[in-house]
């Protein structure tokens, strides 16, 4: 399944885009938020520093943040929400 990622902040101006594209196969039909952070490290390497691990790491899916073996269907909204500094 390909899966488009929103990216913000130092990640997007790295990518130079708002969003990269992954594919993803999960076991079965099931395609997981972790299968598609192991598709973001291994397609998107250069994004590596603003990746969660995958096993533990969390994406925001239809605009809640979703855990690391929640299901993503086609069509969801999938975004990477890094950490913001500021004070």
């Amino acid at each position: 399944m390909r899966v488009e990622v929103l990216i913000f902040g130092k990640a997007a101006v790295s990518a130079k885009s708002d969003r990269v594209a992954v594919e993803v196969t999960g076991k079965g039909s099931c395609v997981t938020v972790r299968d598609v952070l192991r598709a973001l490290h291994e397609q998107h390497p250069a994004l590596r520093f603003a990746l969660p691990d995958p096993d533990s790491g969390r994406l925001a899916v239809n605009q809640a943040f979703a855990k690391a073996d929640e299901a993503i269907e086609p069509g969801d909204e999938v975004a990477l929400v890094t950490l913001v500094g500021g004070g």
